[in-house]
């Protein structure tokens, strides 16, 4: 058995739709016996929100690597935020379009046009309710890559409980020794997959963890230079990643 860890935004989830073509490739590498499933810095609730029916996940890894869910949603794994430095962090980049992250809700802020406003899950932001909450992880945007870039070396060299991970012009925040290649290990060894058939695919910076760390990895065209160099493989869509993969 084989799996396949993809990334959400920009890889399965492409300007807010999914392929045909993609859909198709999955099931059938999921009727030849192996799992699909997503590794995003995305919460739980902001992937099963938007998952297409057509499609059947087989396994979360979420926040980053911090939680990982089953297929029916249950919680195998939870790393948690240390709040003191979260609130430091809203503080810090109060201008910035953010949103933070607990099992149960999702505190946003500062966009009235984000995806996760008006949902059931999704509240407006006050640092009383925080200190109670379990924080799962919290993103910040950024006018520019270079800004991005910025803060999250910023907060990595700063903080003692945080990593940042770049991912275009935001920064996903998660407790320290977290990420998407921790994630994947902790999925592979819980379900006994050998190294050679764990393969893995992103198309941004917060990819790189789990891009340099399996020999099946790939990107893809249009992702930034420096990701297609670290990537065992360029691709020009994720079906064709699972095509090679079949052979």
């Amino acid at each position: 058995m084989k799996i396949l860890a993809s990334d959400f935004d920009g890889t399965l989830y492409v300007n807010g739709e999914y392929k045909k073509e993609d859909i198709k490739a999955i099931k059938k590498f999921q009727n030849a016996g192996n799992k699909f499933g997503v590794c995003t810095g995305r919460p739980y609730k902001g992937i099963a929100t938007f998952m297409s029916k057509d499609i059947k996940i087989d396994f979360y890894i979420t926040n980053s690597g911090a939680c990982i869910y089953d297929e029916e949603g249950k919680l195998i794994l939870k790393h948690e935020m240390n709040v003191s430095e979260v609130i430091a962090l809203k503080k810090k980049y109060t201008t910035q379009r953010n949103i933070i992250m607990c099992p149960d809700n999702i505190f946003v802020d500062h966009d009235e046009e984000h995806e996760f406003k008006d949902r059931d899950f999704s509240c407006q932001y006050n640092e009383e309710a925080i200190t109670s909450e379990t924080i799962l992880g919290c993103s910040f945007h950024f006018e520019s890559e270079t800004s991005a870039k910025e803060a999250s070396e910023y907060i990595n060299k700063t903080f003692k409980d945080t990593v940042a991970y770049q991912n275009v012009n935001d920064v996903d925040c998660v407790a320290k020794g977290c990420s998407k290649e921790t994630g994947i290990i902790v999925l592979k060894n819980k379900l006994h997959i050998a190294d050679e058939d764990v393969s893995c695919i992103g198309d941004s910076y917060n990819d790189l963890p789990m891009l340099s760390a399996f020999k099946n990895s790939y990107t893809f065209t249009y992702s930034p230079k420096s990701v297609q160099q670290i990537a065992g493989h360029v691709v020009p869509q994720l079906c064709y990643a699972i095509e090679d993969l079949l052979k």
